[in-house]
């Protein structure tokens, strides 16, 4: 539904020629697609001699495929629960897959009953995720093989370890070019030191870190200090967090999120401290990155290496 496509026919006669010619909509106007299912398209004609004649071609209507899934960060050891919404067409073979984004697929096959599917209408399942992370869901439905194909995402599921210690840093790095450009994203010639200060860490009971993030970039004019914190996830010697904050001198929150290296942590292959903050206001787009483009979850993370001070990953006790 809301992505019909042009309806296309003709009508022509070999002898005295097509006098109407008339279907639910004109040629090239849209299919109707208000409602759902399995629906006849009929397209009438008539000769300059009056006689008439009729075709009529079905098509199948769906709905958008919708996904909803956990409203926040989870424990880990609490399952992630992932509910979705399709359309149900009777006499075709359906197949339902959830990929959990950790190399985990959940399907609806007999032989592999992990999912719970009432009816296509609605079809759920739930996974426990072997490490804290921040997930991608992808879940795809398949009609008839491969006759039509749907694929919806959820963003995201974050999954925290609140026995997982705590990231401390300060220090400064060379800003990149590139990295600030609040007005316009094709304005990459400010650069400067950037100066940081940040420590993150989930009290005891608490399913919400605490903490404080001071970010400032003076060639810029840029002072960014955090207000809340919504999770953190701390892997080896990577720590990421994300949460809301204001930047001085501008309306409104602003989201943020850290990535910090600590290259003291053994074994991490890791040679340098590294810091990236990214800053955004819904509907506003990037002020400030100097990551752009990178994952946040692999290699460096898009992290810049200081240039003076330290980022410490603090293990459990």
């Amino acid at each position: 539904q809301g992505q019909a496509p042009a309806a296309e026919y003709v009508c022509w006669d070999s002898g005295s020629g097509a006098a109407t010619c008339n279907g639910p909509v004109p040629s090239g106007d849209s299919t109707p697609d208000s409602a759902t299912g399995e629906q006849p398209f009929t397209v009438n004609a008539t000769d300059n001699t009056g006689l008439e004649s009729a075709a009529t071609n079905n098509y199948y209507v769906v709905q958008q495929l919708s996904v909803d899934g956990p409203a926040g960060p989870l424990p880990i050891g609490t399952a992630a629960v992932i509910t979705a919404t399709a359309t149900d067409l009777a006499g075709m073979d359906e197949f339902m897959t959830i990929d959990w984004g950790d190399g985990t697929v959940s399907t609806s096959t007999s032989s592999a009953p992990d999912m719970v599917v009432q009816n296509v209408d609605q079809f759920t399942a739930e996974h426990l995720y072997a490490e804290p992370g921040v997930y991608t869901v992808t879940v795809t439905v398949d009609y008839d093989g491969g006759a039509h194909v749907q694929t919806a995402v959820f963003e995201y599921v974050v999954i925290y370890d609140p026995q997982g210690g705590f990231v401390t840093g300060g220090g400064w790095f060379n800003s990149p070019s590139g990295a600030y450009t609040p007005n316009d994203d094709s304005d990459e010639d400010v650069t400067g030191k950037a100066n940081f200060g940040f420590n993150s860490k989930y009290k005891k009971g608490q399913s919400i870190p605490s903490g404080s993030t001071t970010f400032r970039f003076a060639a810029g004019g840029l002072e960014f200090d955090a207000t809340v914190y919504e999770w953190m996830i701390i892997t080896g010697a990577r720590a990421r967090y994300k949460g809301e904050g204001t930047v001085e001198g501008m309306p409104g929150l602003y989201k943020f999120q850290v990535t910090a290296l600590d290259a003291d942590v053994a074994g991490s292959g890791i040679s340098e401290d590294g810091f990236r903050i990214k800053i955004w206001q819904e509907g506003s787009g990037v002020i400030y990155d100097n990551g752009r483009g990178a994952d946040d979850a692999t290699g460096n993370g898009g992290t810049t290496p200081l240039g003076g001070g330290q980022i410490k990953v603090h293990k459990a006790k």
